[in-house]
């Protein structure tokens, strides 16, 4: 990898961005399909922020580190308030980006606008593909399909110690070592600046 060219795409998504702790989740999760963890992820630029993005510059600075890019328009309605927010999915291929796309449609289509679950099968179905495109670690996305209480304990304790997906309790040591591991060393070898705010925000969750 040239750390020149990663160090200005991670610029880019920090100017580009509001709040630079969800820029660093971008970063990582964009350093993580570089490194090969993350077969394709998925990042959004609400209306306001995407405004100000041209998509040609970010589709050559990705271009430059071997990825490509898709870009989806969707309606978002929080309290009765509608925006727009532009979904992009990257991966090292068009066909894989497009697949990762495919498979929220899906998610979508299997609950309300308040996220219930209508079609259990299709939500599970979807949420396994989903876990698999983004790299998680099957005992993980297993773990997340299974334990939907959101308030348990031992998931609240593992949420704060981890910080880019559901960890499993019986699991997630090995889960680390196999995913979390990797893109953190990547983004200290890479891109420093969101190494950086990533293990701060990481740390003080902890405390």
């Amino acid at each position: 990898m040239d750390k020149n060219v990663i160090i200005e795409l991670e610029k880019y998504i920090f100017e580009h961005k509001t709040k630079p702790i969800i820029a660093s989740h971008m970063m990582a999760d964009i350093i993580g399909v570089i490194i090969g963890v993350k077969p394709a992820t998925i990042s959004s630029f609400n209306n306001e922020e995407f405004t100000d993005v041209n998509p040609d510059e970010l589709i050559e600075l990705l271009d430059q580190v071997g990825l490509r890019i898709l870009f989806f328009k969707q309606i978002h309605v929080d309290r009765g308030e509608i925006t727009y927010i532009e979904d992009i999915y990257i991966s090292r291929d068009t066909k894989t980006a497009f697949r990762l796309h495919q498979a929220f449609e899906k998610l979508h289509s299997s609950m309300d606008d308040m996220g219930q679950i209508l079609d259990q099968k299709l939500w599970e179905e979807s949420s396994r593909e989903i876990g698999h495109l983004l790299g998680y670690p099957e005992t993980a996305v297993e773990y997340y399909i299974v334990e939907q209480d959101v308030d348990n304990e031992e998931r609240q304790q593992l949420m704060k110690r981890y910080q880019f997906y559901v960890h499993s309790p019986k699991n997630h040591e090995q889960e680390y070592q196999i995913y979390d591991q990797k893109i953190y060393q990547a983004l200290r070898d890479y891109a420093p600046k969101t190494a950086e705010i990533l293990i701060n925000n990481r740390n003080a969750k902890m405390i």
